[in-house]
């Protein structure tokens, strides 16, 4: 009976053990949503992708670690000092079946992404953006509109966002009917 009981406490604690791991993978890939590392023709260099999705809204970022040859080109990235940034090489948005048009100036400038994901608002939705760590962490916020289209994007500093931000506006001009 006592060898049996002994059995029985090891199982429980491993069993906890086991349901305390999975609990933080879960809340690791509810963070992230979904992220697949594919590795390309090039050896030792691999793309990242992160997706997230809202309502009707999809998001697919692709990352890309990069070689830089100069600090002051390293320091131009939001959440970078590194030679050796892994920075966003391409965004691309749907909402339902359909493409949305996003500026490489909303995305090109941002680094070592961390977890990315979506909030309604009114008319529309926003894709926020986490990356950097500590002093040199970031939030990115890229605003969609349910017209289809990217109208904003504000990126502020982590530690100081009140202080250190860039907001840049996005306007669609139709063209004049007849010309």
């Amino acid at each position: 009976m006592q060898k049996f009981q002994k059995y029985y406490a090891r199982s429980y604690v491993l069993f906890l053990f086991y349901g305390l791991l999975l609990s933080i993978i879960g809340l690791s890939e509810r963070k992230v949503l979904c992220q697949q590392n594919i590795t390309t023709s090039k050896p030792n260099k691999a793309l990242s992708h992160l997706a997230a999705s809202k309502g009707s809204y999809r998001v697919l970022l692709t990352v890309d670690q990069i070689t830089l040859t100069d600090k002051e080109e390293a320091e131009s990235y939001w959440g970078n000092s590194s030679l050796h940034p892994k920075i966003v090489k391409a965004l691309r948005i749907w909402q339902g079946k359909e493409s949305v048009e996003s500026p490489r100036s909303a995305f090109s400038d941002l680094s070592n992404i961390n977890h990315i994901w979506f909030t309604r608002v009114r008319k529309g939705c926003v894709l926020h953006i986490d990356g950097g760590d500590a002093l040199l962490s970031y939030e990115a916020s890229i605003a969609i509109t349910d017209k289809g289209g990217v109208v904003k994007r504000t990126v502020r500093a982590g530690e100081t966002p009140d202080r250190y931000y860039e907001t840049t506006q996005y306007v669609t001009k139709d063209e004049p009917a007849g010309g």
